[in-house]
């Protein structure tokens, strides 16, 4: 796939699923299943895919869902993401390693805060004023983690990052790498 570009960890990061992978074979088994039903011979020049989804007109109904920790992948991060999102929303991750300021500029469209909750609910207060605060418009809340699945293929805590990164919601926020050309340039995104 994608290992000879990727730094081993963000390469484990993608690949990973929790304990034996179990839930992950069986959605790719569930996936493989689906089929498309073509209609053909049917008027197609007034089909409109648009839905509306908590008061909003989308052009169709789909969203990008959460995916933490995009600056693993490409130094623009979740600002690449949430600005190639501009049809549709994007739904940030608690897990973005964007500060939500970043985020909320970058944006060209509407987005939304996925949120695990923490133990501290002051923590969880400040961060969802956060998120209001910079222009998100819903609140998407993830219940089935209450505690993080065991993911050895990961090859990380899943919590610590590379130096130079850090999750854009928590207090200290991204700070300049100790060497831009490994983190901010790093040879695995050039051509």
């Amino acid at each position: 796939m994608t290992a000879p570009r990727l730094p081993d960890l963000a390469y484990r990061y993608l690949t990973s699923a929790a304990g034996e992978g179990r839930t992950a074979r069986w959605n790719e088994e569930r996936y493989a299943d689906l089929r498309l039903a073509p209609r053909v011979g049917v008027d197609v020049t007034a089909v409109d895919p648009s839905a509306e989804l908590l008061g909003r007109r989308l052009r169709h109904p789909v969203l990008l869902a959460p995916t933490g920790c995009h600056r693993l992948f490409h130094p623009d991060g979740e600002e690449a993401s949430v600005r190639g999102a501009a049809d549709t929303v994007f739904v940030v991750s608690s897990y973005t390693t964007t500060p939500l300021a970043a985020i909320a500029e970058a944006a060209r469209g509407p987005w939304w805060f996925q949120l695990n909750p923490a133990p501290d609910p002051g923590f969880v207060a400040a961060v969802l004023d956060e998120a209001t605060d910079r222009g998100a418009e819903a609140l998407v809340v993830t219940l089935d983690t209450p505690v993080a699945g065991m993911r050895s293929g990961q090859g990380w805590d899943g919590v610590s990052l590379p130096d130079g990164l850090e999750f854009g919601v928590l207090p200290g926020r991204l700070t300049p790498p100790p060497d831009p050309e490994t983190i901010y340039r790093p040879a695995w995104t050039r051509e």
